[in-house]
């Protein structure tokens, strides 16, 4: 899986919207999360990931961050 998210944030920068004012330029900002010891359900891994992702977030996004 990091494989995955580490190819689509390395091409990011490839999408641009150019519209007649000015090109808009996206970041990206992935979570992850692996089933460790007290997940028990696919809602507590999703809890999980949707943590990491916040956390990157709020840590300056464009980056990937894993729980």
């Amino acid at each position: 899986a990091m494989s995955v998210v580490n190819r689509i944030f390395d091409q990011r920068h490839l999408l641009v919207v150019r519209t007649a004012d000015q090109d808009i330029h996206f970041s990206y900002t992935a979570g992850m999360a692996e089933c460790r010891l007290g997940c028990q359900t696919l809602d507590d891994l999703f809890r999980s990931a949707d943590r990491a992702l916040y956390r990157g977030k709020e840590n300056g996004r464009n980056r990937v961050e894993v729980e």
